[in-house]
């Protein structure tokens, strides 16, 4: 790191000393977060692991991004994303507030040798920008689509030992572009959420076709391939990703 990247990105600095400790860090804005506020722990599953890795990964995309205005326009359809995402969960625009101050105690704490005011300024400007356009993001995608979609297994095909592919019936439409993919939630494991690619161009039945490998170890994949069964009910989070297939 030069002096040259300290001056620039004050942000980003104070993010590259969590780097080494970037789980113990997160561990602890997560306990000071669910203190701060009981209502937020409950949004959130008893295992953390991969949202902490999550929220250290978006952390560091929104330090990278403030050295200039274009940088921060770059980043806005990620934070866009993110805020129509958080909406499954239950977040309100008040959730951000309690979020910003257990952000800057763990940046205090773990970022002490640089930790100053103008770390301070700097992270409160970007939490600031990063929030309003995350909560624009989740006021307009209210206007016109739930926060999440409850979906029926119609079908279920094995096509091999761990994988399997199925067929599922959402409730309401469930708009979405062709190389997108949806958050699933099982009953088996709440609040619980796993990204898996829809296989299947958007069809007149509205139904949608979603491939699963049981990955050894995970949670959630081993549930839909070998507990899953027709008739069962799935949660969906929004279509997102920016990886489509242009039809025209």
């Amino acid at each position: 790191m030069s002096e040259g990247d300290a001056a620039r990105s004050p942000a980003q600095v104070s993010l590259w000393l969590l780097e080494p400790v970037a789980d113990a860090a997160m561990t602890y804005f997560y306990a000071q977060l669910f203190t701060m506020d009981n209502e937020i722990r409950a949004m959130f599953p008893a295992a953390m692991d991969v949202q902490r890795r999550r929220f250290f990964a978006a952390l560091s995309q929104i330090a990278a991004a403030q050295d200039s205005p274009e940088d921060r326009d770059q980043l806005e359809p990620y934070l866009r994303e993110l805020g129509r995402a958080h909406r499954k969960f239950g977040v309100r625009e008040r959730h951000y507030e309690v979020l910003r101050r257990a952000l800057i105690a763990t940046l205090q704490r773990f970022a002490a040798p640089s930790w100053n005011e103008t770390a301070r300024h700097a992270w409160e400007t970007a939490f600031n920008h990063a929030a309003g356009v995350m909560i624009d993001a989740a006021r307009d995608d209210a206007a016109d689509s739930p926060a999440w979609w409850i979906a029926t297994v119609a079908g279920i095909e094995r096509r091999g030992p761990d994988i399997a592919v199925l067929t599922l019936q959402p409730e309401q439409p469930l708009p979405y572009l062709p190389g997108q993919h949806v958050s699933v939630q099982t009953p088996h494991w709440p609040r619980l959420w796993r990204p898996y690619s829809i296989a299947n161009a958007p069809r007149p039945d509205g139904l949608i076709r979603l491939h699963v490998r049981a990955v050894p170890g995970g949670l959630v994949s081993p549930v839909l391939v070998h507990q899953v069964k027709a008739g069962d009910p799935l949660v969906l989070g929004a279509p997102a990703g920016a990886m489509i297939a242009d039809t025209q």
